[in-house]
């Protein structure tokens, strides 16, 4: 056991256990509301564009949209069906699910988020006499990219709770640590320490795979940063119209 833990491997403090354990639950229930929420807003905008549909192009637009909807279906259902697991077993996506759930956090973005988004600025860029009305408005435009900044963030604290906690704690940079369960057992990693455990395979396992997921974690902020940045690009183009 080492004083710089984030978590203990004998969980001693229950008190502060059972409070970040509430407060994730919050955080789980927060993830439910905002992917309903941004679906209901996906259905109103289609039925927007459907009915405000008046000429070839909006029309072209409009079924430009029913496979974005598709897409924007499937990959909001398929969290909702990975956060049952993780509300009735806490840390299951960080212990059992990790890498499947990264994959899904990823390809959300690739198929769906950048794809939306680069749409979006190319008609307030070269369509600038009416681009909102081809969207449906402009608070559709703002309102969704919002939501997918959130949920995108409350599904990247889930899946990396560990290592958020550890920040949480004002953790030293270089001796953030992973705690993660191991054959049922929680063990703690950082970068300066050795690990305690029962053979060297696991030793060598659990320092690879702590490894990796730090990585896959450096992976997920910058597919966040990069959505962030479309989304002030987008800011400043709708901003650059009303002028």
């Amino acid at each position: 056991m080492y004083s710089s833990s984030c978590f203990s491997e004998t969980m001693n403090d229950q008190d502060v256990s059972q409070v970040e354990k509430k407060r994730f639950r919050w955080l789980k229930l927060g993830f439910v509301f905002a992917i309903i929420l941004k679906q209901l807003l996906l259905i109103a905008r289609c039925l927007v564009v459907y009915f405000e549909t008046e000429d070839l192009t909006r029309f072209v637009l409009f079924l430009i949209y029913i496979p974005c909807f598709v897409i924007g279906t499937i990959f909001s259902g398929i969290p909702l069906l990975a956060i049952e697991h993780e509300l009735n077993h806490d840390m299951r996506w960080f212990r059992l699910w990790h890498y499947r759930i990264f994959v899904l956090y990823s390809l959300f973005y690739w198929f769906h988020l950048y794809p939306i988004i680069g749409v979006l600025i190319c008609i307030y860029t070269y369509v600038r006499s009416d681009g909102d009305t081809y969207t449906g408005g402009l608070y559709f435009d703002i309102a969704e990219p919002v939501l997918c900044l959130l949920i995108q963030s409350l599904m990247l604290m889930l899946l990396f709770r560990p290592f958020i906690s550890c920040i949480n704690s004002n953790v030293i940079t270089n001796e953030q640590q992973a705690v993660y369960s191991v054959s049922q057992r929680h063990m703690t990693f950082t970068g300066l320490e050795e690990v305690q455990c029962t053979t060297s395979d696991v030793i060598y396992q659990s320092n690879e795979s702590c490894c990796e997921r730090k990585s896959l974690y450096m992976c997920s902020i910058i597919f966040y940063c990069i959505y962030c940045g479309a989304f002030v690009a987008l800011i400043y183009e709708m901003v650059d119209q009303t002028r």
